[in-house]
């Protein structure tokens, strides 16, 4: 086995890695800003973690830090402690057992520290520094994580209400994130006009309302007069269950 230099804060002094100025996202920011909703339950195994995918953290750490702040101890206190670890036994990040204590989640392609932020800062500056000892192999071959999927239908859902909003004008759709099917808080139909009326449809119940509402013929009930403006809304999630017969 090659030496394995573990002078890791020095070496990224002198010639800083790439990733040294990336910032460690905080898992839920990261969530909101990019519009992402999971489905309610995740899949727990074994696997390696590419280190190069690991983009933030599920912790409310620090205030942006990046990758460089952090091998200089930003908000880690332990950090001194984990370094000396590292010169008395560098074997530990060619382990091929499972680590404890070591745990990560996945969402689509990116991964997010949840347990082990010491050791997966080092491990990525360790690696990076000694390619040849890793090899393309990561430092973690055997962590637990917690892979979520992505809400995709959620997503294309508030997207066919956001193409329909503008052939609405006089009325407001509100979607609240729910992966229960019957769930009343998933959508809010309300009138704009002052003491408009309103209505919550649960998840399964919008599919059959957005159906309804992208409907040609939807459209032209619509404009043909003073009817029932919820009439196009089918009998047995219509408006008239809270309004009665209009």
């Amino acid at each position: 086995m090659k030496n394995i230099r573990t002078n890791i804060q020095t070496l990224n002094k002198q010639a800083p890695a790439p990733f040294s100025n990336d910032i460690i996202q905080n898992y839920n920011t990261y969530l909101r800003r990019n519009d992402i909703w999971l489905k309610e339950k995740g899949e727990d195994y074994l696997g390696p973690i590419p280190l190069d995918q690991v983009i933030g953290i599920d912790q409310m750490y620090g205030d942006d830090s990046t990758w460089g702040q952090c091998l200089e101890g930003r908000w880690l206190k332990r950090l001194k402690s984990r370094l000396i670890q590292l010169e008395d036994n560098p074997q530990y990040y060619l382990s091929e057992c499972e680590m404890k204590k070591l745990s990560f989640i996945k969402v689509g392609d990116k991964y997010f520290i949840s347990e082990g932020k010491h050791r997966t800062i080092i491990a990525r500056f360790l690696s990076y520094f000694n390619p040849e000892v890793f090899n393309g192999r990561s430092p973690f071959e055997f962590a637990q994580v917690t892979e979520y999927f992505i809400d995709t239908e959620y997503n294309s859902l508030k997207g066919r209400f956001n193409a329909i909003a503008e052939s609405y004008p006089s009325l407001q759709f509100k979607l609240q994130h729910t992966t229960s099917e019957d769930d009343l808080h998933f959508l809010l139909i309300k009138e704009k006009k002052n003491f408009g009326r309103s209505k919550v449809f649960s998840r399964t119940e919008a599919y059959q309302v957005l159906n309804s509402l992208e409907s040609p013929s939807v459209k032209e009930k619509w404009n043909s007069g003073p009817a029932n403006i919820y009439s196009f809304i089918p009998y047995q999630t219509c408006f008239k269950a809270l309004f009665g017969k209009l």
